[in-house]
Parts: structure tokens; C-alpha cells; sequence
């Protein structure tokens, strides 16, 4: 008899924390896939602004201050592309 109350005690432990266990997963599960859903909506949104950006209408730049007025030639870009990115270039 008392062999019979153990395996039914043990039975209901287990059970219980079985269930316990099985609650917390589930719990885990739903907020890792909220998460996911989050996340993937943030990618979405980044992914319109960045097509946005770059394929939109693109202003000149207006130089103030000390550059206003000031012509630049492509000559003049390449070699501040050069001395940036200086180790791009060196053969």
C-alpha cells in the first residue's frame, strides 16, 4: 500500500512540474516568436526607408560658409576618393 501512495505521490510531482515545465516553454515560445514578428517588422520598415533614400530625388549639396562659391572639379573628387580611401588605391 504504501508502494502504491509513493508511485502516485511521484506521478503527481512529476505531472506538476511536467506541467510547470511545459507552461514555461510555451510562455518562452510565444515571446520568442513575438520577438521574431517585432524584428521582422523593424526589417521591413528599415528596408522602405533605405529604398527611399535611395532611390528618391537626390538635392544638390549647398556649400556655406567657408566653401560657398567654390567650383570643385571631378579631378578634385577623385583625389579626395584617393587620399580617404587610400589604401583602395595603392596598386
Amino acid at each position: 500500500m504504501v508502494k502504491l501512495f509513493f508511485h502516485i505521490g511521484y506521478w503527481l510531482v512529476n505531472s506538476t512540474i511536467g506541467s510547470v515545465y511545459s507552461s514555461t516553454c510555451l510562455a518562452m515560445s510565444n515571446y520568442v516568436l513575438i520577438r521574431i514578428e517585432a524584428l521582422q517588422q523593424e526589417l521591413e520598415n528599415l528596408q522602405q526607408l533605405v529604398l527611399h533614400e535611395t532611390q528618391g530625388e537626390k538635392r544638390p549639396t549647398q556649400l556655406k560658409g567657408l566653401w560657398q562659391g567654390v567650383q570643385f572639379s571631378e579631378t578634385d573628387f577623385d583625389a579626395a576618393r584617393r587620399a580617404v580611401f587610400k589604401d583602395a588605391y595603392d596598386e
